[in-house]
């Protein structure tokens, strides 16, 4: 995918750029994406995935490719996945993730949030709830189409080292339960649920960082720095300086 191509003191310097896009986003067109396809087919084929503004020029599959797609030649790859994702598509190897894994279930119910009722969020800090971040959507003007609410659970993190491999409709029905009994919730309202596995979720304080990384292969993002949004930007925004005036 091209991230850019800028010129500094007449040096060209042309940079794709590693997207982690939602497993969730393309399951429905893996079937379509042939083995024995090219990387530019593949890519013609998640183009395709609704409501995206990515301009997919090819896939990078392996190491071997991800310093040429659709026919060019790039001087550096950026990825801002997370580390072990990665280090995996440079052929590197990870032996400590230095990730807390998340289970995400966002619920919809068939009944209007009354003015002023309960909170907008609920944090368990000790982190013995399985329930580790509840938030209701419906303060979010324009989110939620009336007469409905809507609700997103974060499990903490052990409770999703645990559970991490088991089928979602397993765990996502454990905490909607939960969620259930915490907000005294109507279980026969339930319209829509939704679950997300994210194994690479929060860098732990400890990770380790990427280091001795490939010639013209960079790495930002939490990879580099915490989780945190403006830490994240500002490593991205280093990286860039880095290639363009390297």
């Amino acid at each position: 995918m091209t991230f850019a191509s800028n010129a500094v003191d007449d040096d060209p310097k042309t940079i794709v750029a590693i997207v982690a896009i939602p497993t969730n986003l393309i399951d429905w067109k893996r079937a379509q994406m042939s083995d024995n396809a090219d990387d530019e087919q593949n890519a013609q084929i998640l183009n395709n995935i609704p409501g995206s503004k990515l301009k997919i020029i090819a896939v990078a599959t392996s190491s071997q490719n991800l310093m040429k797609a659709g026919g060019r030649e790039f001087d550096a790859v950026a990825s801002c996945a997370p580390w072990p994702q990665s280090a995996a598509l440079a052929g590197l190897r990870v032996s400590e993730p230095g990730y807390d894994p998340c289970l995400t279930v966002l619920l919809e119910y068939q009944v209007g949030r009354a003015g002023g009722e309960g909170a907008y969020a609920r944090v368990d800090a000790s982190g013995s709830d399985p329930l580790a971040w509840i938030a209701c959507e419906n303060v979010k003007e324009g989110r939620v189409a009336e007469g409905c609410t809507v609700y997103v659970i974060q499990a903490s993190p052990e409770y999703s080292r645990q559970h991490i491999e088991q089928n979602p409709e397993f765990w996502a029905s454990d905490l909607q339960v939960l969620l259930e009994k915490t907000w005294n919730l109507d279980p026969g309202k339930r319209a829509s649920v939704f679950a997300h596995r994210w194994r690479y979720a929060r860098r732990k304080e400890d990770g380790s960082m990427p280091k001795d990384l490939p010639k013209g292969f960079f790495v930002c993002g939490d990879s580099m720095t915490d989780s945190r949004l403006e830490s994240v930007w500002k490593s991205g925004r280093t990286t860039a300086d880095a290639i363009l005036g390297g």
